[in-house]
């Protein structure tokens, strides 16, 4: 996902001429956080809940500058010494009234020294802190997309290594959740029952390509287990494959254990993955049984999935 996505219930198409108002689309979430639900989080069939029994319902933003902290607008020094997704947040909390953040963080940034980097966690707890002090569930991500490290399309032995640091370090925070991988998106090199097997147990692919893979891939599964083995109870999302756009696999290969929930993308490319036919198979049909957390939905001004309805007909599905 490209930075300051919106994510869950609410996005704001950026095709021109179509995009909602920013006062109303604060408003309409104004009323619909107004008796929010808090931490710690459980999931409950194909709910969320939080300690008050409130079904969990995930309005907010990604900030990203931790897992690209060279880019511009993304150092301290862009914003007066400040973090600069500290301002995001707070815009978040206070104008849009969000329930969520999502906080992209690197792996190969928290752990550039030994044994970790201190600056870094304390950057990252920060961020967690701010969006906790707003009523926010701060979701921590772990972004490895080509664009940033040329990381692995699934998780490795370096993504197990974050989340049992991760999960030991938030174990005992009831406002965090945790995104195992950002936008999984191996190729399915012989077929999708293959693909979801790599997906939830792990093995390795070695594959010439295009594109090239000769890599050892953990599972969704082991990771989960690891932060269960950590001692966290915090609700785990694990995200679909294509870049987070398919959960179609979910049925025969979902992961075991208590408080997993599924994040996806909905896709509003123009003929492609923007129908009501497709967002059921790809994953509606199956949040009837398991919850779904929409991580982000989007269009480009220009780009081709900029669809001119998706103010409209987009909302109201995820709405169903």
């Amino acid at each position: 996902m490209l930075p300051a996505m919106l994510v869950a219930a609410i996005g704001l198409a950026g095709c021109p001429g179509r995009e909602p108002a920013a006062s109303s689309a604060a408003s309409a979430m104004e009323n619909a956080t107004s008796n929010r639900a808090t931490g710690p989080f459980r999931v409950r069939g194909n709910e969320i809940v939080g300690a008050n029994n409130k079904q969990f319902v995930e309005y907010g933003f990604v900030t990203y500058c931790l897992a690209h902290l060279s880019e511009t607008g993304c150092t301290p020094t862009s914003s007066g010494g400040a973090d600069p997704d500290l301002a995001r947040i707070r815009a978040a909390g206070t104008f849009w009234h969000a329930t969520a953040d999502r906080i992209q963080a690197a792996q190969e940034d928290l752990f550039d020294k030994a044994p970790y980097d201190s600056g870094y966690l304390a950057r990252l707890d920060a961020e967690v802190a701010e969006a906790n002090s707003l009523g926010m569930v701060a979701i921590v991500t772990l972004q490895e997309e080509p664009f940033k490290t040329a990381g692995p399309p699934l998780p490795t032995a370096s993504a197990a290594r974050f989340w049992q640091f991760m999960a030991d370090h938030y174990k005992n925070s009831p406002m965090v959740m945790f995104d195992l991988y950002n936008e999984p998106h191996l190729k399915a090199y012989h077929g999708s029952d293959w693909l979801w097997n790599i997906w939830r147990n792990g093995g390795t692919v070695d594959e010439p390509g295009p594109p090239a893979i000769h890599d050892t891939f953990v599972g969704m599964q082991t990771v989960a287990n690891d932060i269960r083995a950590a001692g966290a109870d915090n609700v785990i999302i694990a995200e679909g494959n294509q870049t987070d756009h398919d959960l179609s696999g979910i049925p025969r290969y979902a992961l075991t254990g208590a408080n997993i929930a599924y994040g996806m993308e909905s896709g509003l490319r123009p003929g492609l993955d923007d129908t009501p036919a497709r967002w059921a198979a790809d994953w509606g049909n199956l949040s009837a049984s398991v919850p779904i957390m929409m991580q982000a939905w989007k269009g480009w001004p220009g780009s081709n999935d900029c669809n001119t309805n998706a103010p409209a007909p987009a909302p109201s599905y995820r709405r169903r």
